[in-house]
């Protein structure tokens, strides 16, 4: 509801001062004020023209000069009696003319303009009463708010806490709260606490996604991401722990373990795929992890929608037919255009119309960035292969956004 106008209640306040000077008016017409009094013994005693000098006297003239600045001299001063020989009772103005001539130098004499006085309050009160609202005034803030909270974060980490650092810089991300270039600077940030966190060896006891396992005789890595119940392929363990060679792990020895799920978020408009972890009907409890540059489907083909990775669905060194041509290539193909990994993907819900696409390598890496593909999502190999051993089959969720 819009607020009274303040210029239009001074206008008012104006008005009353004129009604107020006009009463005053009306109570010297009920009454004889003391000017005109002396005027009547003036005339009962043969003194009229002394009377007259006394009215137009020093304080009456004085009053003129006031007038003048916004009425004429001719329409405030009595008249004088004529040149002649006139007497003076019939030139003598009346008591009614005498009186309104008084009045009319009350009402006309110059006030004070309100105006200008009023001008600058209102401003004032303007300013203050109307809050800003511009972009600007929000931007300025989210950047504020921004630079404490990765001031918060560094403040953590000086404290040799990255978990809590990460997750005071993942709230703000996950919740959708951060325009673009606010989102890559906390993207970076996360994912160089991820490097440590999830890509190396080391297990912080605060980390609910990592623990420590340590090898028993006859186990493999597989067996241990089996034995472990963990939603990631045994190659991720292998990579985190930075094993050569899986066969060659020994009994004794302690391995770090990231439980998963991991999941992927496609941005079409930004040709990025970021990977976090957390449940996975949970989106905004996710975690980000870090991103993947990719390429996507000709003409803009890439479905939008929810996903999930299919069963039996991941292959390496798969075996691929062109569904456009028939042309078929064979395992170790180096000219098969979907590389060394895929991942099949199928819709979920009212998106379950979408099939045969999925996630995949590509022996053209000058693709990546552009729209080239059937519709799938492309990797360079060495993302492909993270991607690969992070998600699982059945449970990992790949959601592709605008």
């Amino acid at each position: 509801m819009g607020l009274p106008s303040q210029s239009g209640a001074r206008v008012m306040r104006r008005g009353k001062q004129v009604k107020r000077g006009r009463r005053s008016t009306v109570r010297r017409k009920r009454g004889i004020s003391p000017p005109v009094v002396f005027v009547l013994l003036a005339i009962l005693g043969g003194s009229g023209w002394l009377a007259i000098s006394m009215m137009t006297g020093p304080s009456a003239a004085t009053a003129g000069e006031n007038t003048t600045a916004t009425n004429s001299a001719d329409d405030t001063r009595m008249s004088l009696p004529p040149a002649g020989g006139e007497s003076m009772a019939a030139n003598m103005p009346s008591m009614e003319e005498l009186t309104e001539q008084m009045d009319a130098q009350a009402v006309t004499a110059p006030l004070p303009d309100p105006e200008p006085l009023a001008a600058a309050p209102e401003t004032d009160r303007q300013t203050q009463s109307v809050p800003t609202t511009s972009s600007d005034a929000r931007r300025a803030f989210d950047d504020m708010a921004l630079a404490a909270l990765i001031d918060q974060a560094d403040g953590f980490v000086r404290q040799n806490q990255p978990v809590a650092a990460r997750r005071v810089l993942n709230a703000p991300l996950v919740e959708g709260r951060l325009d673009n270039a606010q989102a890559r600077v906390i993207r970076n940030r996360i994912a160089q606490l991820n490097e440590s966190l999830v890509f190396s060896p080391r297990v912080d006891p605060m980390d609910p996604f990592s623990e420590t396992y340590r090898i028993e005789p006859g186990d493999s890595l597989a067996r241990i991401a089996s034995k472990r119940e963990l939603a990631v392929d045994w190659r991720f363990v292998q990579r985190i722990n930075g094993i050569a060679n899986a066969r060659r792990i020994r009994a004794g020895q302690t391995l770090k373990l990231v439980r998963g799920p991991f999941h992927v978020r496609v941005d079409k408009s930004d040709y990025r795929a970021d990977l976090f972890i957390g449940p996975p009907d949970l989106p905004e409890e996710w975690t980000y992890i870090r991103s993947f540059d990719v390429g996507l489907g000709e003409s803009d083909s890439t479905p939008i929608g929810t996903f999930k990775v299919r069963t039996d669905s991941k292959l390496i060194n798969p075996h691929w037919v062109n569904p456009r041509t028939g042309e078929e290539f064979m395992a170790d193909d180096p000219m098969n255009p979907i590389g060394e990994r895929w991942i099949g993907i199928e819709g979920v819900g009212a998106d379950a119309v979408y099939e045969g696409y999925g996630l995949h390598g590509t022996i053209d890496p000058d693709s990546i960035g552009d729209q080239e593909s059937m519709g799938c999502v492309r990797m360079d190999d060495e993302s492909i292969a993270i991607v690969y051993e992070a998600l699982v089959e059945g449970l990992s969720m790949v959601l592709i956004d605008p």
